[in-house]
Protein backbone atom coordinates (compact mmCIF):
# COMPACT_ATOMS: atom_id res chain seq x y z
CA UNK A 1 0.00 0.00 0.00
CA UNK A 2 2.72 2.24 0.61
CA UNK A 3 3.85 1.61 -2.89
CA UNK A 4 0.59 2.80 -3.94
CA UNK A 5 0.74 5.76 -1.52
CA UNK A 6 3.99 7.31 -3.07
CA UNK A 7 2.58 7.38 -6.40
CA UNK A 8 -0.52 9.50 -5.54
CA UNK A 9 -0.41 13.09 -6.11
CA UNK A 10 -2.91 15.44 -4.11
CA UNK A 11 -3.75 18.94 -4.69
CA UNK A 12 -3.71 20.40 -1.35
CA UNK A 13 -4.49 23.68 -0.17
CA UNK A 14 -5.81 25.31 2.62
CA UNK A 15 -9.74 25.92 3.08
CA UNK A 16 -11.31 29.73 2.77
CA UNK A 17 -14.09 30.41 4.98
CA UNK A 18 -16.38 30.68 2.39
CA UNK A 19 -16.28 27.01 1.99
CA UNK A 20 -18.73 24.73 4.22
CA UNK A 21 -16.19 21.83 5.70
CA UNK A 22 -16.50 18.88 7.60
CA UNK A 23 -15.50 18.10 10.93
CA UNK A 24 -14.37 14.56 9.96
CA UNK A 25 -11.18 13.91 7.74
CA UNK A 26 -11.40 12.44 4.70
CA UNK A 27 -8.19 11.38 2.72
CA UNK A 28 -8.75 10.30 -0.76
CA UNK A 29 -6.18 7.79 -2.63
CA UNK A 30 -5.53 7.29 -6.10
CA UNK A 31 -4.46 3.67 -6.78
CA UNK A 32 -2.86 4.34 -9.95
CA UNK A 33 -0.08 6.87 -10.49
CA UNK A 34 -0.45 9.57 -12.85
CA UNK A 35 -3.65 10.83 -11.41
CA UNK A 36 -3.95 14.34 -9.04
CA UNK A 37 -7.43 14.57 -6.84
CA UNK A 38 -8.59 18.20 -5.89
CA UNK A 39 -11.89 19.37 -4.13
CA UNK A 40 -14.15 21.33 -6.20
CA UNK A 41 -15.89 24.27 -4.13
CA UNK A 42 -19.60 24.29 -3.57
CA UNK A 43 -19.33 27.46 -2.33
CA UNK A 44 -22.35 28.33 0.55
CA UNK A 45 -24.43 25.42 -0.61
CA UNK A 46 -23.79 22.49 1.24
CA UNK A 47 -23.47 19.28 -0.75
CA UNK A 48 -26.26 17.13 0.80
CA UNK A 49 -27.76 13.62 -0.93
CA UNK A 50 -26.19 13.72 -4.44
CA UNK A 51 -28.63 12.56 -6.83
CA UNK A 52 -26.74 13.40 -10.14
CA UNK A 53 -23.74 14.80 -11.77
CA UNK A 54 -23.24 16.05 -15.48
CA UNK A 55 -21.47 18.16 -17.64
CA UNK A 56 -21.85 20.57 -20.70
CA UNK A 57 -20.32 21.00 -23.93
CA UNK A 58 -18.11 24.08 -21.93
CA UNK A 59 -17.38 22.01 -18.94
CA UNK A 60 -19.81 23.44 -16.87
CA UNK A 61 -21.21 20.79 -13.78
CA UNK A 62 -24.61 20.23 -12.88
CA UNK A 63 -24.63 18.53 -9.73
CA UNK A 64 -28.51 17.44 -8.06
CA UNK A 65 -29.14 17.86 -4.46
CA UNK A 66 -31.71 15.77 -2.07
CA UNK A 67 -33.03 17.32 0.67
CA UNK A 68 -33.89 15.23 4.03
CA UNK A 69 -38.26 16.87 3.52
CA UNK A 70 -38.00 15.42 0.10
CA UNK A 71 -37.45 18.33 -2.24
CA UNK A 72 -34.30 18.75 -3.93
CA UNK A 73 -32.60 21.33 -6.35
CA UNK A 74 -29.56 21.60 -9.19
CA UNK A 75 -26.55 23.76 -8.35
CA UNK A 76 -24.65 24.85 -11.53
CA UNK A 77 -21.07 25.53 -11.20
CA UNK A 78 -19.47 27.17 -14.26
CA UNK A 79 -15.41 26.36 -15.28
CA UNK A 80 -14.87 29.99 -13.37
CA UNK A 81 -16.09 28.68 -10.07
CA UNK A 82 -19.41 30.18 -9.79
CA UNK A 83 -21.96 28.28 -7.71
CA UNK A 84 -25.57 29.02 -8.59
CA UNK A 85 -28.72 27.10 -7.49
CA UNK A 86 -30.71 26.80 -11.14
CA UNK A 87 -33.73 24.81 -10.36
CA UNK A 88 -36.00 23.48 -7.66
CA UNK A 89 -38.48 20.26 -7.51
CA UNK A 90 -41.06 18.59 -5.17
CA UNK A 91 -39.41 14.88 -5.43
CA UNK A 92 -36.26 13.58 -5.22
CA UNK A 93 -34.00 13.66 -8.83
CA UNK A 94 -32.19 10.40 -9.78
CA UNK A 95 -30.28 11.76 -12.29
CA UNK A 96 -29.01 13.89 -14.84
CA UNK A 97 -28.18 13.97 -18.12
CA UNK A 98 -27.96 17.05 -21.25
CA UNK A 99 -28.55 15.91 -24.89
CA UNK A 100 -26.25 17.45 -28.10
CA UNK A 101 -28.27 20.39 -27.87
CA UNK A 102 -27.13 21.29 -24.43
CA UNK A 103 -30.91 20.74 -23.02
CA UNK A 104 -30.62 19.62 -19.28
CA UNK A 105 -33.11 16.58 -18.62
CA UNK A 106 -33.21 14.91 -15.29
CA UNK A 107 -35.36 12.26 -13.62
CA UNK A 108 -37.10 11.98 -10.45
CA UNK A 109 -38.28 9.52 -7.53
CA UNK A 110 -42.34 10.62 -8.10
CA UNK A 111 -41.92 9.22 -12.09
CA UNK A 112 -41.65 12.55 -14.16
CA UNK A 113 -38.85 13.29 -16.64
CA UNK A 114 -38.55 17.28 -16.61
CA UNK A 115 -36.38 19.45 -18.46
CA UNK A 116 -34.31 23.21 -16.89
CA UNK A 117 -34.56 25.60 -19.80
CA UNK A 118 -33.47 29.32 -18.50
CA UNK A 119 -33.91 28.13 -14.89
CA UNK A 120 -37.74 27.36 -15.81
CA UNK A 121 -38.38 23.65 -15.13
CA UNK A 122 -40.75 21.73 -17.03
CA UNK A 123 -41.89 17.93 -17.12
CA UNK A 124 -41.97 16.69 -20.46
CA UNK A 125 -42.80 12.74 -19.25
CA UNK A 126 -44.94 11.15 -16.36
CA UNK A 127 -44.51 7.58 -15.89
CA UNK A 128 -46.32 7.80 -12.41
CA UNK A 129 -49.48 7.31 -13.75
CA UNK A 130 -48.74 3.76 -15.45
CA UNK A 131 -46.22 2.79 -12.68
CA UNK A 132 -47.52 1.25 -9.20
CA UNK A 133 -43.83 2.04 -7.30
CA UNK A 134 -42.03 4.82 -10.45
CA UNK A 135 -39.18 5.33 -9.40
CA UNK A 136 -36.72 6.89 -11.93
CA UNK A 137 -33.16 6.82 -11.76
CA UNK A 138 -30.12 7.34 -14.39
CA UNK A 139 -31.07 8.41 -17.36
CA UNK A 140 -28.90 9.38 -20.61
CA UNK A 141 -29.58 10.35 -24.36
CA UNK A 142 -28.32 8.66 -28.16
CA UNK A 143 -27.16 10.57 -30.83
CA UNK A 144 -30.87 11.13 -31.84
CA UNK A 145 -31.57 12.91 -28.84
CA UNK A 146 -33.68 10.13 -27.78
CA UNK A 147 -33.83 10.00 -23.99
CA UNK A 148 -33.41 6.27 -22.29
CA UNK A 149 -34.36 6.36 -18.49
CA UNK A 150 -34.17 3.56 -15.26
CA UNK A 151 -37.29 2.78 -13.34
CA UNK A 152 -35.88 0.36 -10.50
CA UNK A 153 -37.23 -2.51 -9.33
CA UNK A 154 -38.91 -2.67 -5.89
CA UNK A 155 -38.13 -5.52 -3.23
CA UNK A 156 -38.94 -8.53 -6.09
CA UNK A 157 -42.88 -7.93 -6.60
CA UNK A 158 -41.65 -5.56 -9.29
CA UNK A 159 -38.81 -5.96 -11.71
CA UNK A 160 -36.76 -2.77 -13.16
CA UNK A 161 -37.53 -1.83 -16.66
CA UNK A 162 -35.47 0.43 -19.20
CA UNK A 163 -37.96 3.02 -21.19
CA UNK A 164 -37.19 4.88 -24.28
CA UNK A 165 -38.90 8.37 -24.69
CA UNK A 166 -38.36 9.56 -28.23
CA UNK A 167 -38.35 12.99 -29.98
CA UNK A 168 -41.94 12.67 -30.91
CA UNK A 169 -42.72 12.01 -27.10
CA UNK A 170 -43.61 8.04 -27.70
CA UNK A 171 -42.69 5.74 -25.05
CA UNK A 172 -41.16 2.46 -25.72
CA UNK A 173 -39.75 -0.17 -23.21
CA UNK A 174 -36.56 -1.08 -24.38
CA UNK A 175 -35.38 -3.59 -21.64
CA UNK A 176 -37.73 -5.12 -18.35
CA UNK A 177 -37.52 -7.95 -15.98
CA UNK A 178 -34.05 -6.72 -14.85
CA UNK A 179 -33.33 -6.73 -10.97
CA UNK A 180 -32.32 -3.40 -10.21
CA UNK A 181 -31.28 -0.68 -13.47
CA UNK A 182 -29.99 2.60 -11.85
CA UNK A 183 -27.59 4.31 -14.61
CA UNK A 184 -27.89 3.99 -18.56
CA UNK A 185 -24.92 4.88 -21.07
CA UNK A 186 -24.36 5.08 -24.42
CA UNK A 187 -20.91 3.87 -25.53
CA UNK A 188 -20.11 3.40 -29.79
CA UNK A 189 -24.19 2.75 -30.43
CA UNK A 190 -25.09 0.27 -27.70
CA UNK A 191 -27.07 1.13 -24.75
CA UNK A 192 -25.35 -0.01 -21.49
CA UNK A 193 -27.42 -0.88 -18.42
CA UNK A 194 -25.89 -0.62 -14.90
CA UNK A 195 -28.64 -3.34 -13.46
CA UNK A 196 -27.48 -4.29 -9.61
CA UNK A 197 -23.85 -6.48 -9.68
CA UNK A 198 -24.20 -6.80 -13.38
CA UNK A 199 -23.96 -4.65 -16.77
CA UNK A 200 -25.74 -4.91 -19.67
CA UNK A 201 -25.46 -4.37 -23.15
CA UNK A 202 -28.38 -3.58 -25.19
CA UNK A 203 -27.03 -3.50 -29.01
CA UNK A 204 -28.69 -1.31 -31.71
CA UNK A 205 -30.57 -4.49 -33.15
CA UNK A 206 -32.08 -5.01 -29.54
CA UNK A 207 -30.22 -7.71 -28.66
CA UNK A 208 -29.08 -7.32 -24.79
CA UNK A 209 -26.07 -9.73 -23.23
CA UNK A 210 -24.44 -9.63 -20.32
CA UNK A 211 -21.75 -7.72 -20.31
CA UNK A 212 -19.63 -8.02 -17.42
CA UNK A 213 -21.61 -9.93 -14.28
CA UNK A 214 -18.82 -10.09 -11.63
CA UNK A 215 -19.12 -6.62 -10.24
CA UNK A 216 -18.41 -7.06 -6.24
CA UNK A 217 -21.49 -4.95 -4.67
CA UNK A 218 -23.93 -2.89 -6.51
CA UNK A 219 -23.74 0.08 -8.92
CA UNK A 220 -25.29 3.44 -8.28
CA UNK A 221 -23.74 5.24 -10.79
CA UNK A 222 -21.13 4.84 -13.78
CA UNK A 223 -19.17 6.52 -16.90
CA UNK A 224 -17.07 6.14 -19.72
CA UNK A 225 -13.87 7.08 -20.20
CA UNK A 226 -13.31 7.13 -23.80
CA UNK A 227 -9.04 7.01 -23.63
CA UNK A 228 -9.22 3.94 -21.77
CA UNK A 229 -12.01 2.19 -22.65
CA UNK A 230 -12.96 1.72 -19.38
CA UNK A 231 -15.82 1.83 -16.81
CA UNK A 232 -15.55 3.42 -13.99
CA UNK A 233 -18.74 2.96 -11.32
CA UNK A 234 -19.29 3.77 -7.68
CA UNK A 235 -22.20 3.02 -5.55
CA UNK A 236 -22.98 0.14 -2.62
CA UNK A 237 -19.23 -1.20 -3.22
CA UNK A 238 -17.43 0.36 -0.42
CA UNK A 239 -16.01 3.74 -0.10
CA UNK A 240 -14.15 3.43 -3.66
CA UNK A 241 -14.61 3.93 -7.12
CA UNK A 242 -13.62 1.03 -9.02
CA UNK A 243 -12.94 0.55 -12.47
CA UNK A 244 -13.38 -2.51 -15.35
CA UNK A 245 -10.88 -2.88 -17.71
CA UNK A 246 -10.35 -5.59 -20.69
CA UNK A 247 -12.62 -7.57 -18.46
CA UNK A 248 -11.33 -7.02 -15.23
CA UNK A 249 -12.46 -4.95 -12.12
CA UNK A 250 -9.99 -2.93 -10.10
CA UNK A 251 -9.80 -0.22 -7.25
CA UNK A 252 -8.94 3.39 -9.02
CA UNK A 253 -9.85 5.38 -6.06
CA UNK A 254 -11.11 4.95 -2.08
CA UNK A 255 -11.77 6.52 0.56
CA UNK A 256 -14.55 8.75 0.15
CA UNK A 257 -17.43 9.56 2.74
CA UNK A 258 -19.74 6.58 2.74
CA UNK A 259 -19.34 5.84 -1.37
CA UNK A 260 -19.57 7.62 -4.38
CA UNK A 261 -23.16 8.26 -5.38
CA UNK A 262 -22.81 9.92 -8.67
CA UNK A 263 -20.05 10.33 -10.74
CA UNK A 264 -19.54 11.74 -14.64
CA UNK A 265 -16.63 12.71 -16.97
CA UNK A 266 -15.94 16.34 -18.93
CA UNK A 267 -14.62 16.53 -22.18
CA UNK A 268 -10.84 16.45 -20.55
CA UNK A 269 -11.88 13.02 -19.44
CA UNK A 270 -11.30 14.47 -16.08
CA UNK A 271 -13.53 12.13 -13.91
CA UNK A 272 -15.72 14.26 -11.27
CA UNK A 273 -17.12 12.43 -7.76
CA UNK A 274 -19.48 13.17 -5.23
CA UNK A 275 -19.91 11.17 -2.28
CA UNK A 276 -22.16 12.31 0.69
CA UNK A 277 -20.87 15.97 1.41
CA UNK A 278 -18.27 17.00 -1.23
CA UNK A 279 -17.51 16.67 -5.12
CA UNK A 280 -13.77 15.61 -5.99
CA UNK A 281 -12.46 16.03 -9.63
CA UNK A 282 -9.62 13.91 -10.82
CA UNK A 283 -7.50 14.26 -13.61
CA UNK A 284 -4.50 12.50 -15.23
CA UNK A 285 -0.52 14.41 -14.53
CA UNK A 286 2.38 13.56 -16.02
CA UNK A 287 3.99 11.70 -12.68
CA UNK A 288 8.13 11.08 -13.07
CA UNK A 289 8.40 7.55 -11.20
CA UNK A 290 10.69 9.52 -8.84
CA UNK A 291 7.99 11.91 -8.18
CA UNK A 292 6.13 11.11 -4.80
CA UNK A 293 3.39 12.83 -3.13
CA UNK A 294 1.71 11.75 0.43
CA UNK A 295 -1.20 14.34 1.09
CA UNK A 296 -4.26 13.99 3.65
CA UNK A 297 -6.71 16.85 3.57
CA UNK A 298 -7.83 17.54 6.71
CA UNK A 299 -11.16 19.74 7.29
CA UNK A 300 -12.02 21.35 10.63
CA UNK A 301 -13.24 24.32 11.95
CA UNK A 302 -10.45 26.38 9.97
CA UNK A 303 -9.47 23.61 7.83
CA UNK A 304 -5.38 22.28 8.00
CA UNK A 305 -3.41 20.55 5.59
CA UNK A 306 -1.00 17.52 6.60
CA UNK A 307 1.30 17.12 3.51
CA UNK A 308 4.82 15.13 3.04
CA UNK A 309 6.31 15.98 -0.31
CA UNK A 310 9.75 14.19 -1.88
CA UNK A 311 9.57 16.29 -5.48
CA UNK A 312 9.62 20.31 -6.20
CA UNK A 313 5.94 21.82 -5.85
CA UNK A 314 3.28 21.90 -8.24
CA UNK A 315 1.23 25.41 -8.83
CA UNK A 316 -2.14 24.39 -7.67
CA UNK A 317 -4.73 24.54 -10.19
CA UNK A 318 -7.56 27.23 -9.56
CA UNK A 319 -9.97 25.72 -11.27
CA UNK A 320 -13.24 25.74 -9.77
CA UNK A 321 -11.62 27.33 -6.57
CA UNK A 322 -13.37 30.95 -6.56
CA UNK A 323 -16.16 31.26 -4.34
CA UNK A 324 -18.29 33.61 -6.22
CA UNK A 325 -22.26 32.45 -4.81
CA UNK A 326 -25.52 33.34 -5.71
CA UNK A 327 -27.87 35.75 -3.02
CA UNK A 328 -29.90 32.62 -2.46
CA UNK A 329 -29.32 29.14 -0.99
Amino acid sequence: MLNFLCKTVLSLGLLTSSILVSVKAYAITIIPSGYEVEEVSTGSFQLVQPGGLTTDNNDNLYIARNFYNGTSDILKITTSGDVSSIATLNSFIGGLALNNRGELFGSLENGNVFQVDKNTVSIVSNFGTTLSTPVLEGLTFDNMNNLFVTQLGRGGFQTGTVFELSNEGTTTIVADGLIGPRDVKFVNGSLFIADSSRILERTSSGNITTFFGQIPGEIIDFGYDIKSNSFFFGGFIGDKVDVLSNGQVSTFAEGFDGFARTLTFDSQENLYVADATKLYRIRRVSVPESVSTLGLLMFGGIGAVLALVTAPARKKSQLYQKNHVSPTN
